[in-house]
């Protein structure tokens, strides 16, 4: 299967009803990003030494092929499983300019024949490559149940841009000032992330 090939499946699928819907929601997540956060967090800045050996033991370097529309990695990843690939959810991990603060975010790629494949393009068009710490398809489809039913919502209306944030002594200027107020809701520990918990700061 060529790149052309899956440009042109990619774009029938966006015509679909459920390509439609994820077309959407990845327009609505560019709306509420800051292009200015995304610069500031990146996969070059991430240092082994600041994340526990439970994760980094998991985590996988994956070049970006940036085929798909960016911030709609769930359905790309979905999608791509017609061209023989496995969707693989997780997260995508990137960190501040010290690498004191490293910042979670519920990611999805592909797998194949063992090796990783990101086909998302990034919203920031400097970033090429992605870390990566792929997580329990099921743990995910229970714990995403749980979250649903207590709050009586459909699994699709999950806001599947949620991250989270571990803070290790970080001094860098714009998390200090700006972004400690802004996502104060989204600090934690490791904890949840190495037992496979999504959404752990609002459940």
């Amino acid at each position: 299967m060529t790149e052309a090939e899956i440009k042109s499946a990619y774009s029938d699928y966006l015509r679909t009803p459920d390509g439609v819907f994820g077309l959407k929601n990845a327009i609505e997540v560019k709306k509420g990003s800051c292009d200015e956060d995304l610069l500031f967090f990146n996969a070059d800045n991430v240092k082994f030494d600041n994340i526990p050996k439970k994760i980094t033991d998991k985590m996988k370097l994956i070049e970006i092929t940036p085929l798909l529309v960016n911030n709609n990695c769930h359905s790309n990843a979905v999608f791509m499983k017609r061209f023989g690939y496995k969707s693989v959810i997780g997260y995508g991990i990137v960190s501040c300019s010290c690498g004191k603060t490293t910042f979670f975010e519920t990611h999805s790629v592909n797998e194949k024949d063992g090796l990783y494949y990101d086909f998302t393009r990034s919203a920031v068009s400097i970033e090429k490559k992605r870390w990566f710490y792929p997580i329990e398809e099921n743990s995910f489809r229970k714990f995403t149940f749980n979250y649903c039913y207590k709050r009586n919502l459909h699994p699709r209306d999950v806001n599947m841009k949620e991250f989270l944030i571990v803070n290790r002594g970080c001094c860098c200027d714009r998390l200090v000032n700006t972004m400690n107020e802004k996502y104060r809701k989204n600090f934690t520990s490791f904890k949840p992330i190495i037992k496979h918990q999504l959404f752990p700061a609002n459940y």
